[in-house]
């Protein structure tokens, strides 16, 4: 997995306008910024890096910006993340110690995706 430097700066500022507007980012917009040859791991590295250089995780999760189709719900690895950096959060929606995030109700992705969300448009505020 390689991080695609030249990509990194425009990534960044696409996820600070989406956040800055509270808008949601769809995967394939994501993938729009590589070439179709390009290797996925290559993309999520570079997408990962372009978030880590606006904010670490621990004051903003900018991954929690993504939106599937059929949700508009990140993908469960954001709320593993989640669950790694806001521990006491996650336990409070969740009740459970040991829950992954695959097992995760709609309404609890909901409302994790929403919080964190929360702290990205906040931080995008903070930080223009």
């Amino acid at each position: 997995m390689d991080v695609i430097e030249e990509k990194v700066p425009r990534l960044m500022m696409f996820l600070k306008d989406k956040a800055r507007r509270r808008s949601a980012i769809s995967y394939s917009a994501v993938f729009n910024f590589f070439d179709s040859n390009t290797h996925r791991s290559d993309v999520w590295e570079t997408f990962e890096e372009a978030c880590r250089r606006i904010a670490p995780a621990e004051e903003a999760i900018y991954g929690a910006l993504l939106a599937k189709k059929d949700t508009n719900l990140p993908s469960t690895g954001s709320y593993d993340i989640y669950k790694n950096i806001r521990h006491e959060e996650y336990l409070s929606i969740t009740g459970v110690k040991r829950f992954e995030a695959y097992d995760l109700t709609l309404d609890q992705m909901g409302e994790i995706a929403q919080l964190e969300r929360d702290k990205v448009y906040q931080h995008a505020i903070e930080n223009t």
